[in-house]
């Protein structure tokens, strides 16, 4: 299967009134690490603590520079006879080029997948509908199981959603037993649209190198431990939290404009009478009636603050709450 498989797009809908859809996630990439060093090699990488890591979990983290700047956001788990992250598509093949150049001394392999299929179910009654198509599904207690030739992980953020790690004959598969059900197919933009309200940050290559994890949620997301000793970054991450050096957070707004902003664009925000440059723009997408971003703002601003699209005046967006903060 070719990397770029997709499905046809549609215009995202919010998850309150998803109905039952099959998501291609042609935006993301799978890599894969095996060998006997895997495990050493990965707790120098990552911000998470590997060796903590169970069979059936997954957890967001980050990949670092030197500095502590994120190269990009992963979910990471165990896979096969090794680990898995899965990355944004736009910056798989510089993070492999970095993951095989800090790799020289470990016996690890570390391989790109394009011939695996990465999929998203989501909306209505997907647990049920889930479950007649594989006899075991992850939950909230266990969000990671090995099925059928296929990794499923659970997601409960902003509603109940699946992704899959699978093969195009299991798609196949899928695909014919949701037949008998009313089931649309969407790209990546859904799932986006899902990843924005649930607060899980997106980090494209137009913003890698520039934020740390801090400032993008992750370790109120879990994906940091400051126990596990040194990796990537980590004396800038941890200098960062117990000096409280922290002053920004990943924000979730709602509102309307005449164009969608793009990915390190700023915003406006509104200050007595005048607008000033703000924050910096992650990802944005448009549904059927708003459009959605995520972007990283300034800690603690006002719930009731007026932000726009930068030039255009008749533009309005407000903040939302994210369920983990």
């Amino acid at each position: 299967m070719h990397i770029n498989f997709s499905y046809p797009y549609i215009i995202p809908s919010s998850h309150i009134n998803l109905s039952l859809t099959l998501i291609s996630l042609e935006e993301w990439a799978l890599i894969t690490f095996n060998g006997k060093d895997a495990v050493k090699y990965l707790q120098d990488q990552l911000a998470c603590d590997v060796t903590s890591l169970k069979n059936n979990e997954y957890t967001f983290t980050v990949h670092c520079n030197t500095k502590g700047k994120v190269y990009s956001n992963v979910y990471f788990l165990h896979y096969q006879d090794g680990f898995a992250l899965i990355t944004r598509k736009s910056v798989y093949a510089n993070e492999l080029n970095i993951f095989k150049k800090y790799a020289i001394f470990y016996t690890v392999n570390i391989n790109f997948h394009q011939n695996k299929i990465l999929l998203g179910i989501a909306g209505l009654q997907v647990k049920d509908i889930l479950s007649n198509i594989f006899t075991t599904i992850p939950n909230r207690l266990c969000p990671v199981i090995h099925t059928m030739d296929t990794t499923i992980l659970y997601l409960h953020q902003p509603a109940d959603r699946f992704l899959l790690i699978t093969t195009n004959n299991i798609q196949n598969l899928i695909l014919k037993k949701l037949t008998k059900y009313k089931i649309q197919t969407n790209n990546s933009k859904q799932w986006l649209a899902l990843d924005i309200a649930a607060g899980y940050p997106i980090i494209d290559q137009i913003n890698s190198e520039l934020l740390l994890p801090q400032a993008l949620n992750i370790e109120a997301l879990g994906g940091i431990s400051f126990n596990k000793g040194c990796y990537l970054g980590q004396e800038a991450i941890a200098r960062t939290k117990y000096h409280n050096m922290n002053k920004k957070e990943l924000c979730f707004l709602s509102g309307k404009a005449n164009r969608i902003p793009t990915a390190s664009e700023k915003l406006e925000i509104k200050i007595n009478n005048n607008w000033r440059y703000t924050g910096i723009v992650l990802a944005a997408c448009k549904l059927k009636n708003n459009i959605w971003i995520q972007v990283v703002l300034n800690r603690n601003l006002a719930i009731d603050s007026i932000l726009r699209v930068r030039g255009d005046i008749t533009s309005v967006f407000h903040l939302c709450p994210l369920n983990y903060l």
